[in-house]
């Protein structure tokens, strides 16, 4: 008789916990997010009347978890807290991160509780700024020329030079985090021209890379220091400037002379009308110092 009564006992216990209803929780393995745009972390739930929706994100080694986001139905939860918000209707439980950052990056767990029971989901959250097409330029220091390829983006990449036949090894690699991006900024001396040699510069995250090759019409120059053609074009504008100012000083003392000199001077060459113009000048300022003696000599006088 006991026999029968625990195997009565057993068949109890077993339908019980077979027809007792349970909680299935679906999510993606992982999400990659665009950075400063929303990204969706979505999950279904085969189960009805949620109490509670808890989202952790997990630290690499286990320890200083954070719960970023928790809703419970029996404290009228808007479903909104911060930069997350949940989207539900049916069986969807997704959770959604308004414009995420590089800072956002990591594993997210996903915990529901019913009445039924409670279930739990992890997926991890892949952040993503897709580095801007390698810029490059030019810059000559110190007598050495040198080209420069600058990107921005995230996460942290790495920048190849390339010629047709061979990989160049940089000669300095800078890499600055601002404002959650990486700005990476690679050079690589040049021996000869230019454009002597096609240059290619790629960024590379993982397997995907974005190369750029060097287009000698388009590319900038960034010189600390002037090159030899811009010493010239600065000699050539300075020289000009100042035939200017002596033509119009020229100009304002004609009338100190004669009206047949002036026509004479007129049709001497280039040199000779530079040197009277000189002496025209000098003429000019001598004029001006005796007046300006004169009229101290008067005040003094007066003075006396």
């Amino acid at each position: 008789m006991g026999l029968c009564l625990n195997f009565f006992y057993l068949i109890v216990y077993l339908s019980m916990h077979y027809v007792e209803p349970f909680v299935k929780l679906d999510c993606v393995k992982s999400v990659i997010g665009i950075f400063n745009e929303d990204a969706e972390l979505p999950c279904s739930m085969e189960a009805a009347g949620m109490e509670t929706l808890t989202l952790t994100k997990l630290h690499e080694n286990g320890s200083n978890d954070k719960i970023v986001y928790k809703f419970n139905s029996n404290e009228n939860d808007t479903g909104v807290q911060g930069r997350i918000r949940l989207h539900q209707d049916s069986q969807n439980v997704s959770l959604i991160i308004q414009k995420i950052q590089a800072s956002d990056n990591g594993t997210y767990q996903f915990f529901v509780e019913t009445d039924h029971g409670h279930a739990s989901k992890s997926i991890h959250l892949i952040v993503r700024a897709p580095y801007t097409g390698p810029h490059i330029s030019k810059k000559e220091e110190n007598g050495t020329m040198f080209l420069v390829c600058t990107t921005v983006g995230y996460p942290l990449a790495h920048l190849y030079w390339k010629t047709e036949n061979e990989t160049i090894s940089p000669n300095s690699v800078d890499n600055v985090q601002l404002d959650e991006l990486y700005n990476i900024t690679s050079s690589i001396p040049v021996v000869d021209d230019w454009c002597s040699i096609k240059y290619t510069c790629s960024v590379c995250v993982g397997n995907d890379c974005i190369s750029r090759e060097l287009d000698c019409l388009k590319v900038e120059a960034i010189s600390q220091q002037p090159l030899a053609g811009d010493r010239t074009r600065v000699g050539v504008i300075l020289s000009f400037v100042f035939l200017i100012l002596l033509c119009t000083a020229a100009f304002y003392c004609r009338k100190k002379f004669s009206k047949a000199y002036f026509w004479k001077q007129s049709t001497a060459t280039l040199v000779n009308f530079v040197a009277h113009s000189l002496i025209s000048y000098s003429c000019c300022s001598l004029c001006i110092q005796v007046n300006e003696l004169k009229s101290e000599l008067k005040d003094t006088n007066r003075k006396i």
